[in-house]
């Protein structure tokens, strides 16, 4: 398992959704955690899963499983940037 993608771009100070589907059962890949921004989210199997924030700051960012086995990067592009 892993998160796809595993390497997201957003614009800081603008509202961000990202839907999780969990589609195996690894009791590891059973929340996902955006430790910088406070969140953790429940994964059930094969149920669709939004988190919403608005970053604040820009920066590199990680977000994990609960055993901090899999991970994604979450890049938060300045305002003024253009995202690819």
């Amino acid at each position: 398992g892993g998160y796809t993608p595993d390497r997201i771009e957003v614009r800081q100070g603008r509202p961000v959704r990202l839907t999780f589907l969990r589609r195996e059962s690894n009791p590891c890949t059973e929340q996902v955690v955006f430790a910088d921004f406070g969140i953790t989210r429940s994964l059930p199997e094969g149920e669709p899963v939004s988190v919403e924030f608005t970053p604040a700051r820009s920066g590199e960012f990680t977000f994990h499983c609960s055993m901090n086995m899999v991970r994604g990067t979450l890049k938060v592009l300045p305002q003024e940037v253009e995202l690819d």
